[in-house]
């Protein structure tokens, strides 16, 4: 167990050296998601993943839907409110298992997986739960800078999912991440099967698919003292409560792996 701090990773107007800062917690995780990629078998030259019937990835089926059936909060990752300070856990094991779960899933759909592919496809798995949690951090702050503010467990998780999928979108658009240099049809087909949520509040992200409704979305979740005044006097609190929750990762957070 350690403290660490992030450097913020706001939407397209950061720099992208932040986009590709390094997280601990996450490389940690995606290095344990690895294990166990030296039983699949590869093409003799092209390197090209095999999914052989009943080979090393047939326990894995159907794992990651029922994952995402059931939420990520205790199951990939959890948010411990803040007791000096707040926790933010990836579950290892369970994401290793989510993750060769999708890989499963894209393999027998047919998509072309190249050795060198999964490594960032594990970060963009891990990715996805890691601002999920950093999202419930951020709405933790904020009720103890509001008392009063509402707790909707629901909305709170198909934002926070929203915020997951919009920061894995941002890592896709710098080049020089991990997740940047996976093929466009490869990042297609992972990222589309990874947020196929059935689970309630979770399957409702897209309604926040944008930076725009997110931050819409986080106003009126939020509610805020004397927001409905402060919006009609000009105020541009989307913005502003947007740039904050892009400084929670400089604030001092415990970040564990399970």
């Amino acid at each position: 167990m350690r403290s660490c701090c992030c450097p913020p990773t706001g939407p397209g107007s950061e720099s992208q050296a932040r986009s590709v800062a390094h997280m601990p917690l996450v490389d940690l995780c995606v290095k344990h998601m690895l294990q166990g990629q030296e039983a699949l078998e590869f093409g003799p030259d092209s390197n090209l993943l095999l999914p052989t019937p009943g080979g090393p990835l047939a326990e894995f089926a159907g794992r990651a839907q029922a994952v995402l059936g059931e939420g990520d909060d205790g199951i990939l990752g959890t948010y411990t409110p803040m007791a000096s300070p707040g926790r933010i856990t990836l579950v290892a094991d369970r994401q290793r298992q989510f993750f060769w779960s999708l890989v499963s899933l894209l393999a027998r759909q047919g998509t072309p997986i190249l050795r060198d592919d999964l490594l960032p496809m594990a970060q963009l798995v891990a990715l996805g739960t890691y601002h999920h949690e950093y999202f419930h951090f951020f709405c933790d702050v904020q009720r103890r800078l509001f008392p009063g503010s509402r707790h909707d467990r629901d909305t709170e998780e198909a934002l926070a999912t929203a915020y997951g999928r919009l920061k894995v979108d941002e890592q896709r658009r710098v080049w020089q991440s991990k997740v940047g240099r996976l093929p466009g049809f490869v990042f297609q087909r992972l990222v589309t099967e990874r947020f196929r949520y059935t689970a309630p509040g979770y399957r409702d992200w897209p309604a926040y698919a944008t930076w725009d409704a997110l931050y819409d979305g986080l106003v009126r979740y939020l509610d805020p003292p004397n927001a409905a005044f402060l919006r009609a006097s000009g105020v541009d609190l989307d913005g502003m409560l947007g740039a904050q929750l892009e400084r929670v990762y400089q604030c001092r957070v415990t970040e564990t792996l399970a």
